[in-house]
């Protein structure tokens, strides 16, 4: 009988304002989410468990975003998003394509401007997700589709905010040595 394997990321960052935010609260051109950048020092705080026995697994993520006011006074709302999702490991030579399906949720705070909240922004949504990701050597290709299940903006009677289906790929490097015990080693022990 294989025993659990386990691993635990935590993490921490800090974004910088590099791009530019302008803002005008009598024309808006531009909603201020649309925009190349927030202006803001914003903190960025995360969490990734992830189990895996007999070859199926259980993976859970958690990113909480606290943003800051930026040089106009606009403030993004406080965000966070959580996931979670099953996968089978097949065993495999060269590359192990690895199946999954879970569930992703997302909510976002008011943004505020000079202390008042700002309408339409905001809210939450939650989607059903799936994907696969093929992992060879040290690098792992992942794509992604996620559908929505529910979702509710902060909108007012003039404007109608609604999520779509939305497909992502990602491309993760180890870097360094991974252990044979660990959940992503190339291992088909």
């Amino acid at each position: 009988m294989e025993s659990w394997l386990h691993n635990l990321w935590i993490g921490a960052g800090l974004k910088a304002p590099l791009a530019d935010f302008e803002y005008s609260n009598t024309v808006q051109l531009i909603n201020p989410n649309f925009q190349l950048g927030s202006g803001s020092w914003d903190f960025i705080s995360m969490a990734n468990y992830t189990t895996m026995k007999n070859r199926w697994g259980f993976n859970v993520e958690g990113v909480y975003k606290f943003n800051t006011a930026n040089a106009i006074d606009y403030r993004f709302g406080n965000q966070y998003n959580v996931q979670g999702s099953i996968f089978y490991k097949p065993r495999a030579e060269k590359v192990i394509p690895i199946p999954m399906l879970g569930i992703y949720h997302e909510k976002a705070g008011m943004h505020t401007f000079e202390g008042f909240y700002q309408v339409n922004s905001g809210g939450h949504y939650t989607f059903g997700q799936a994907g696969i990701q093929l992992q060879f050597s040290k690098m792992m290709l992942h794509a992604n589709y996620q559908l929505p299940i529910s979702q509710s903006f902060n909108s007012d009677d003039h404007v109608h905010i609604e999520s779509k289906g939305r497909f992502s790929v990602t491309m993760i490097a180890f870097i360094g040595k991974v252990d044979k015990k660990s959940v992503f080693s190339f291992s088909n022990e």
